[in-house]
């Protein structure tokens, strides 16, 4: 082969292999980790995390759109022109915040997230709470008796005959079930009677919050809710240990009833009636949280905000592992939001985001006080 064919050749290759780049600087950030030169500044190495990549760099961007949340005010859009007075009014309108929809599955209560939760209710940060029945019954229960730490691979067949239930690395006696039945029985009996002579009508978020009351104790994010008066709605109120107290109860004391309609409309009506604010959702886990909370902004034609932190994957169709794109398809969240998938457990990812968003504002404001 002579020389000129192969100069053509070579050249002919590395056109195809070394095709001509389309420039990326100005428009794209670069990739670099924390610099531990520095020394240890978490603050900044949660920071570099949009930089680092991969899943880090979906947990940078959640932080980032959870402080947009938190920045939002009605005084950053212009007022539309059949607004009321007191919309047009400057002083109102820098006073008017996104609306926080929080969603989270049970395990996490049954894990550490629960105490950043309950400091999210204690300071009345978020609006709105979406969870299963083991996210409302594993807050009491653990005021009653503690959860312990076990481990993932310990015989389910050993556990069970030493009366211990293993939630994941967790371990949950069967007397703090008993303990939870001895105190709330007294209290479904009480809510029959005044059903029965006061015509209370009980809706799932009634009843956590009157459990929320009566549990009244502060290391309960359901009893700074109730304290706070934010709404914890609860559809699936009797897939739990709750619902076997509640079938239980039906046989001791026939009657309660708990009205599930009156709960739909509430819960829409927080996404619905939200009226000029902008809506965000930050949503921990699947299933019916996750749904739930998305379908209700669907009926205002979707969130401006949305954070999914899960391991759910989405190729089995499944909601749980649905991207926020597809709840764009749904008119769930709007095709403008800002909005974010975090690929992670969320007993890692979700602490560190309230350190760097909730957590973080208020140390500044002690700070500056």
């Amino acid at each position: 082969m002579g020389e000129a064919l192969k100069d053509n050749l070579l050249a002919s290759v590395r056109s195809t292999v070394f095709k001509e780049s389309e420039t990326l600087e100005g428009t794209c950030q670069k990739i670099e980790g924390y610099d531990f030169n520095q020394g240890v500044n978490y603050s900044k190495l949660l920071q570099s995390f949009v930089t680092t990549g991969f899943q880090a760099s979906n947990l940078g961007d959640a932080i980032n759109i959870v402080n947009q949340m938190l920045d939002w005010r009605l005084a950053d859009e212009v007022p539309t022109e059949d607004c009321s007075e007191e919309e047009r009014d400057p002083t109102y309108r820098q006073s008017v915040r996104c609306k926080i929809f929080l969603g989270f599955t049970s395990n996490l209560i049954s894990s550490g997230v629960r105490d950043t939760v309950r400091y999210l209710c204690e300071h009345h940060l978020v609006e709105v709470v979406v969870t299963t029945t083991g996210g409302i019954e594993e807050d009491l229960i653990k005021c009653l008796a503690p959860t312990y730490k076990g481990d993932f691979s310990l015989s389910g067949a050993h556990l069970r005959s030493k009366g211990l239930n293993r939630i994941g690395n967790l371990l949950v006696p069967n007397d703090n079930y008993c303990k939870f039945e001895d105190w709330i029985i007294p209290i479904f009996d009480q809510m029959l009677e005044e059903q029965s002579a006061e015509k209370v009508l009980w809706t799932p978020s009634k009843v956590i919050a009157r459990l929320g009351k009566e549990i009244n104790n502060e290391s309960s994010y359901l009893y700074w809710a109730y304290k706070n008066n934010i709404r914890v709605f609860c559809p699936g109120l009797t897939d739990g240990s709750l619902g076997d107290m509640l079938y239980f109860h039906s046989f001791r004391n026939p009657g309660l009833v708990i009205d599930v309609v009156q709960d739909i409309r509430a819960m829409n009506g927080e996404a619905v009636h939200a009226g000029p604010r902008k809506t965000g959702m930050i949503i921990l886990g699947g299933g019916l949280p996750k749904h739930h909370i998305c379908n209700a902004n669907m009926m205002r034609n979707g969130a401006d905000y949305a954070v999914f932190i899960n391991t759910a994957q989405e190729f089995d169709g499944s909601d749980s592992g649905a991207r926020p794109d597809e709840a764009v398809s749904w008119g769930k969240i709007k095709g403008s939001a800002k909005s974010i998938k975090v690929h992670c457990d969320a007993t890692i990812a979700f602490p560190l985001l309230v350190a760097e968003t909730f957590a973080n504002r208020a140390t500044r404001l002690t700070k500056t006080s």
